[in-house]
């Protein structure tokens, strides 16, 4: 249609619907466009707010979008982990995922979501995390506008024009700040809102093949090692039931030598209990006991 207008249309209109033409389509490329929306919380598609890098990810799923924002934790005044809990997660992952799809150039997905993590987030002001997130090179980047903040006027109504979704240009006013660790760094030095996060959220593998460890080689079956206990040769059943001596000093030297035996291993437990009770029983029979 531009085309046929271009070429029916005399010099000075041909101008000024070109001009039109242009102006529109800069337009619908700086609209809002809601994939999303649930009462306050919502999933869109902006114009970003500074300059974008090219990228190179390609869709990602909705298992994937959660894995990146499941891996980002933030610190706070009062209190520290997780920016999304496992309710919120669920709320917007698949819708982030269809929005991250139909991105274009110069376009970034911001969202906001609820939070209820306790009573009095049933029965007072509501609060909600926002954020804008895009595609950033090899890497997701997200930028984090509000962590449990509120949206009130100064009549104390819910005004959801007040949540915030962060900015290139400027860094967030929230107590919270993004902590760097694993597939989380931050992308700009200084600026604790704004996050990287490297397809190691997603794949496991910081990007690099996983590499399977060789199997442990069977080990030869080695001979038993040698106990630390040498046995002893047997011990002839006549020297221990050798009658038991009559002189106190022999008794004595008996019980030396059952001991000896005893800790040597040449005889056993048993065997050496047995003849210490003969030993026992003779030394009762000795006159003066």
């Amino acid at each position: 249609m531009i085309q046929a207008a271009y070429v029916t249309a005399p010099r000075g209109g041909r101008f000024l619907f070109l001009f039109a033409a242009a102006l529109l389509m800069a337009t619908q490329a700086g609209a809002t466009e809601t994939i999303w929306q649930k009462g306050n919380d919502f999933v869109r598609i902006e114009k970003a707010d500074g300059g974008t890098a090219p990228s190179s990810l390609p869709k990602l799923s909705a298992d994937a979008v959660r894995a990146v924002l499941a891996s980002v934790q933030v610190s706070g005044d009062s209190d520290n982990g997780p920016l999304f809990d496992s309710d919120q997660l669920s709320a917007i992952a698949a819708p982030i995922a269809r929005a991250l799809a139909q991105l274009s150039p110069g376009q970034d997905v911001t969202f906001a979501v609820h939070a209820q993590a306790g009573i009095l987030d049933y029965i007072g002001p509501p609060r909600a995390t926002a954020g804008r997130i895009f595609l950033d090179g090899d890497s997701v980047g997200l930028i984090i506008g509000m962590v449990h903040g509120t949206f009130l006027t100064s009549t104390f109504a819910a005004d959801p024009a007040r949540i915030r979704t962060g900015s290139r240009i400027s860094a967030q006013e929230t107590e919270h700040r993004i902590v760097p660790g694993g597939a989380v760094t931050l992308a700009v030095a200084g600026r604790g809102d704004w996050a990287k996060i490297s397809s190691y959220a997603w794949t496991g593998t910081l990007g690099m093949p996983m590499v399977q460890a060789p199997a442990a080689p069977v080990a030869a079956a080695l001979p038993a090692p040698a106990s630390a206990e040498v046995p002893a040769p047997a011990v002839p059943a006549a020297t221990l039931a050798a009658p038991a001596p009559q002189d106190p000093n022999q008794i004595e030297q008996r019980f030396a030598a059952l001991k000896r035996l005893l800790d040597s291993h040449m005889i056993s437990q048993d065997e050496y209990d047995h003849a210490k009770a003969d030993l026992l029983k003779a030394m009762a029979t000795l006159p003066g006991h």
